[in-house]
């Protein structure tokens, strides 16, 4: 299991409720779930958190070059 990191916030094993994520989330620099906490409430808040797609999600875009 991964050390604890205050600047983490993780959801393992199963579906967190919406209160639950938002809770834990504040004042969080990382958020890591697996395949079992990604859920409705799961994607709710994702889409509450990031309601612009990122330039990554565009159709038909490519990674901007480096320098």
């Amino acid at each position: 299991m991964l050390a604890e990191n205050p600047a983490d916030a993780g959801f393992h094993f199963k579906p967190p409720e919406h209160a639950e994520i938002v809770e834990k989330c504040t004042g969080r620099a990382f958020l890591n779930f697996d395949d079992a906490a990604y859920s409705p409430d799961m994607r709710r808040f994702l889409a509450e958190r990031f309601p612009e797609i990122s330039l990554y999600e565009m159709a038909g875009t490519a990674a901007p070059a480096r320098d």
